[in-house]
């Protein structure tokens, strides 16, 4: 098996963010995009993808503000910054739905950052 150099998903992270992310097509002029399995492979000039591959991209794209996620047959693109922006759950509407936390759990909502008006994506 060949090894995918860090420097080469660095190129590929470099282009989906820079080329792929603000270029215009179907109807949006910039912005999140969907990438499926097959054409992450040939992107990325692989037969198999692994996870520790895919994990790997995922670690140069964040480094550029860009969120892969792995949604198993494809992979949603999007910056950082739009993920910011998402709602936070308070704690108790956690509370609400998973019962009491104990008091050694977690961290407060408030630690976490941003606030709740936020706009949803």
């Amino acid at each position: 098996m060949t090894t995918i150099s860090d420097d080469h998903l660095d190129t590929v992270a470099t282009i989906l963010w820079n080329d792929v992310y603000e270029r215009s097509f179907k109807g949006k002029t910039r912005g999140h995009f969907v990438l499926t399995r097959h054409q992450l492979k040939r992107i990325i000039d692989t037969r198999r993808l692994d996870g520790r591959t895919v994990s790997r991209l995922q670690s140069q794209a964040l480094e550029k503000g860009m969120l892969i996620v792995d949604l198993d047959d494809i992979f949603a693109c999007l910056a950082v910054g739009a993920v910011d922006r998402w709602r936070r759950v308070p704690n108790a509407v956690l509370e609400a739905c998973f019962g009491e936390e104990s008091p050694d759990d977690g961290e407060d909502e408030d630690t976490v950052g941003g606030d709740d008006e936020v706009d949803e994506d």
